[in-house]
């Protein structure tokens, strides 16, 4: 990732406050009804709405005179890279708009008036290379703004730049450093339907949402950007997430190709068919199996990752993945091997989200950290199996945990120490059980 800044947030829901610094991947923990679902859905919509909530008109504000003031500068320059001031005007401009568009978010995303947030901002921008600024000759309308890795090339007629046509400069501008790596490009601009490029989410619950989905699709299919109601009580990530079950299309492109197999081969012993018909349907095949079979008559390890291979080997493209509760349904030893699963995932610069309370799924994170950086690591990867992709490096992973005080929820970045992360609240209910454990050994009958 090019990219690095914090999201801070106050008085969001339960949450009293959180700064939370984008990551390739990152990972929430803590009790349950904490809030991480919350966090989870406000940082999903961040990516995917975010590109809708540049006002129709030129704002009036100091932070966009600073904007405007800076394309006027550069725009006589071929190209410019630009500096961390420059970028810092770009960030308070989207602040800005933030401030004011933060609530009417919330409704989208959670589809209740219920929630409100204090504090919604970017802070800490920085940026690994500075992204240059192009300015190229127009010649014709079929031109294009277009980007790559650390610039965005503009086809401007120099002479006859107008107002609206700096104010989408601006805007590009705004989402490139910000969204670079992470999601969908800002163009097209303002549209709500899915856009190659925005985040997967796998919801808490994808059992039952998958072995119920046609029934559900029929309050939910093509109603969220069509400019109607949603008659269903669902959040926005969950919308879309049936939409897609619907919408997507087997491809034929390898980009996971790996990692669809490693799935197939270590856990599944068989793959997920897909058969596009109005509404999609699935079915599992087992290796060595002439039939496929429905999915309601399989286990809950096949159901459950059904959506996650279904994803990866879609037409659809993603930029990043968010996954609820990771662990669901898995036991600790299939736990250990959808870990290695995603990790592969963020090593293809494949940003990751999840939460968990899992500890065989922590312990493998801190042991693949301590693999990263261990002075025998070639020999020690050839004895347990594992490849480059399999590592986690540490600045590459941020871990939060989320913790009720008073009705509230803290929400503390946990500091990574040589022998990994430390999780008090997993530390705490272990430590419990074992004295309980000891204590009832001590005692027993014999």
């Amino acid at each position: 990732m090019q990219q690095k800044w914090i999201l801070n947030i106050e008085e969001f829901a339960k949450i009293k406050g959180a700064k939370i610094e984008v990551s390739p991947f990152l990972v929430f923990i803590g009790e349950n009804n904490s809030g991480k679902s919350y966090m989870m859905t406000l940082l999903w919509g961040l990516f995917v709405l975010g590109r809708t909530v540049f006002p129709t008109n030129p704002p009036k504000n100091e932070a966009y005179q600073k904007c405007i003031n800076f394309i006027d500068e550069k725009i006589v320059e071929d190209e410019y890279k630009m500096s961390n001031e420059d970028m810092q005007f770009f960030i308070q401009f989207y602040n800005n708009i933030l401030k004011d568009k933060k609530n009417s978010l919330l409704k989208e995303l959670f589809a209740t008036d219920s929630l409100n947030i204090k504090t919604l901002e970017i802070i800490d921008y920085q940026r690994k290379e500075p992204l240059t600024i192009k300015f190229t000759e127009f010649i014709d309308n079929k031109q294009r703004v277009s980007s790559g890795k650390n610039y965005v090339k503009f086809p401007l007629d120099k002479e006859n730049i107008t107002n609206d046509k700096k104010y989408k400069i601006v805007q590009y501008i705004c989402w490139k450093l910000l969204m670079e790596d992470l999601t969908a490009p800002l163009s097209p601009m303002f549209d709500k339907k899915r856009t190659n490029g925005e985040p997967i989410f796998l919801p808490a619950s994808r059992t039952g949402f998958m072995l119920t989905y046609k029934s559900l699709i029929t309050d939910v299919m093509n109603s969220w950007g069509y400019d109607k109601e949603i008659n269903a009580s669902f959040t926005l990530p969950i919308v879309k997430f049936l939409q897609a079950l619907v919408e997507q299309k087997q491809s034929s492109r390898d980009e996971h190709k790996e990692i669809v197999t490693f799935l197939e081969n270590k856990i599944l012993n068989g793959e997920i068919i897909s058969k596009e018909k109005i509404v999609n349907e699935y079915s599992y095949k087992q290796k060595g199996m002439k039939k496929d079979i429905s999915l309601h008559i399989t286990s809950s390890l096949v159901v459950e990752l059904a959506p996650l291979l279904i994803f990866l080997k879609s037409t659809l493209k993603y930029k990043s993945i968010f996954i609820e509760e990771l662990e669901a349904h898995l036991h600790p030893k299939i736990q250990k091997i959808i870990t290695r699963v995603i990790i592969k995932l963020m090593n293809k610069k494949f940003p990751v989200i999840i939460t968990t309370h899992s500890d065989t799924i922590f312990q493998h994170l801190n042991n693949m950290i301590k693999l990263s950086n261990t002075k025998d690591k070639k020999e020690l990867m050839e004895q347990f199996g594992y490849s480059k992709d399999d590592l986690i490096y540490k600045e590459d992973i941020k871990v939060y945990e989320f913790k009720v005080i008073d009705n509230q929820t803290e929400v503390t970045s946990l500091t990574l120490r040589d022998e990994g992360f430390e999780v008090p609240s997993f530390n705490d209910s272990l430590i419990e059980l074992a004295e309980e454990t000891i204590i009832l050994s001590e005692n027993l009958n014999v």
